[in-house]
């Protein structure tokens, strides 16, 4: 058995690196051990081995090195350098001793270093070639989850290969060539006006040949702002890359892209179609006109004729960009397919007006979740009078969940129906507020202004306000917030309905809620003869109820 050392210098941007076979002592070792001072310069775009945005790449605690060699029998065999530990550790990271342990090296023998280990196959075949097919475990591209420290540390292959020496010693200096292009994606809509990354549950890259799946670590909370970063082999410009988001999007696909082994490469993928829904000649099998919008679409505009609607695939992102949509029978005017991501356009004033019938004006199936967010404004207004709420579920149609992350929004249910939130006689999801604005969300009559539709059947799950505004001052003007209809809350449950745990939270601007006339309770709570789950406002919060309305906010109104 013999134990040798190498120490590893990582080079940071395209800086020239000279090797140097003058061994360099450290103090406190066993001067019967062999102690090397290996260069390791990275080969191509050293960007690509980077930890962090800015192209650093240093060595960490527990970073190893997989050494793949022959023995004196000639099998192949595979030892793991010790985990770094702090102390290994030199030069702000750039050089580390690591120590490896080889059972009977030949002379002379075929030797790899795979870099990280991770990428390095968990059993390697004694008969195997030294060589990719033999060593390297591609399998792990197949699932990535688009984090750049994540692929950095376990999935940007960097291999040397060459030879023991002819005392069966490692080599004094080595250079690891990196294997792998890396994409760097930022996904955009059809203009790319609008960054929809965040919105994005999955992104499916292949090149004909490779598939690589790549999912946030945890998907609930998606991508952020991006970019999304993919580990690829290498791509020659004849191939052809097509990009899928959320796996049933219609493909995004790419002609004439080279991508080199060692480099980065910055896109920006832009998925949808910009659509005047004056355009539009589609009808359904009653003769309505309607678009089906796909991921990244921009909708602006209205139906010729007045009249039509829209649905949204499951999954996508549509972006609405001063929309005027009228619609006067039996489906929702935006009818969600699946879950669903709304963008509001910057500076944009888009109007959702639903004249008769069962649902709402923009409508969440039941499981789903639909988010809204963006800078710019929506009215979703539900003047069918049948129990339908302006944003959420219909008249006996229950609906799921809906996030609202920004926007400046104003809703209104027809008789029975939630401002936001249920319909008559039916089910919603939860209610959650991160941010933006809600000027108004007014119930129909017997119907909470966010909350539970009327009746014994309706209900909604938990109400979460953890920021943004509902209510108050506006651009110099003063907005009514939640109303509630008659005998119900502002925010909560309606007439003889039922919600569960309400909670404000300290990152609130201002809200306000107004009880309906009629209602004994509180303004957020119950309605009469409903129940509603534990209110919780932050204590951080300062409140005061005058007459019908609770104002609420970080400071006394």
């Amino acid at each position: 058995m013999k134990t040798l050392y190498i120490a590893a210098l990582a080079v940071v941007g395209a800086m020239a690196v000279s090797c140097t076979n003058q061994l360099e002592e450290f103090p406190g070792q066993d001067r019967n051990v062999i102690t090397l001072t290996t260069t390791v310069s990275l080969g191509g775009n050293p960007n690509s081995k980077a930890l962090s945005a800015t192209g650093v790449k240093t060595f960490a605690v527990d970073d190893q090195i997989a050494v793949v060699y022959k023995d004196e029998g000639g099998n192949t065999r595979k030892a793991l350098t010790n985990p770094l530990t702090a102390t290994d550790i030199h030069d702000e990271g750039k050089k580390a001793v690591i120590r490896v342990t080889l059972d009977t090296p030949a002379k002379n023998g075929t030797l790899r270093y795979i870099y990280p280990a991770a990428m390095a196959k968990a059993t390697i075949a004694t008969n195997a070639t030294i060589d990719d097919a033999g060593t390297i475990d591609f399998t792990r591209l197949e699932a990535q989850d688009g984090k750049l420290e994540t692929l950095a540390s376990n999935l940007d292959l960097a291999v040397y290969d060459g030879t023991l020496t002819a005392d069966a010693t490692l080599p004094a200096s080595v250079t690891l060539a990196n294997q792998l292009a890396i994409g760097e994606f930022t996904i955009k809509n059809a203009d790319a006006s609008v960054n929809i990354t965040s919105t994005i549950a999955s992104l499916t890259v292949t090149d004909g040949t490779n598939t690589y799946e790549v999912t946030p670590e945890a998907p609930a909370t998606r991508f952020g702002n991006g970019p999304v970063y993919v580990a690829m082999k290498p791509v020659t410009a004849d191939k052809t890359l097509t990009f899928t988001i959320n796996n049933n999007v219609t493909p995004k696909v790419v002609t004439g892209k080279a991508l080199a082994a060692g480099s980065m490469y910055p896109y920006g993928l832009k998925f949808g179609s910009s659509v005047d829904l004056n355009s539009v000649t589609t009808t359904d099998g009653n003769g309505e006109k309607y678009y089906e919008a796909q991921n990244g679409d921009i909708l602006s505009g209205q139906f010729a004729g007045v009249y039509g609607y829209v649905t949204i695939a499951d999954g996508a992102t549509v972006t609405l960009n001063g929309v005027d949509i009228k619609y006067k029978c039996d489906h929702a005017i935006i009818h969600c397919l699946g879950d669903a991501n709304i963008v509001l356009a910057d500076g944009s004033e888009n109007m959702v007006d639903y004249l008769s019938g069962n649902y709402p004006a923009v409508f969440i199936p039941e499981g789903k979740t639909l988010t809204i967010s963006g800078t710019g404004t929506l009215f979703a207004y539900n003047n069918g009078g049948s129990g339908g709420a302006g944003i959420g579920g219909g008249n006996g149609i229950n609906c799921g969940n809906i996030i609202i992350n920004g926007g400046i929004i104003s809703a209104e249910g027809s008789n029975n129906g939630a401002g936001i939130g249920s319909g008559n006689l039916a089910t919603c999801g939860s209610i959650t507020m991160n941010g933006g604005v809600i000027q108004a969300a007014r119930g129909g009559k017997s119907a909470a202004g966010i909350g539970s539709g009327y009746g014994g059947q309706a209900s909604c799950e938990a109400i979460t306000i953890n920021g943004g505004q509902i209510g108050g001052d506006y651009k110099g003007y003063f907005y009514v917030g939640a109303i509630g209809g008659q005998y119900a809350a502002g925010i909560g449950s309606g007439r003889y309905s039922n919600c569960e745990a309400i909670t404000i939270g300290a990152g609130i601007t201002f809200v306000t809620a107004t009880r309906g006339s009629n209602n004994s309770n509180s303004p957020i709570g119950k309605g009469n003869g409903g129940k509603c789950g534990t209110v919780t406002i932050d204590a951080s919060l300062t409140y005061e109820i005058w007459d019908d309305v609770i104002y609420i906010s970080p400071t006394a109104p």
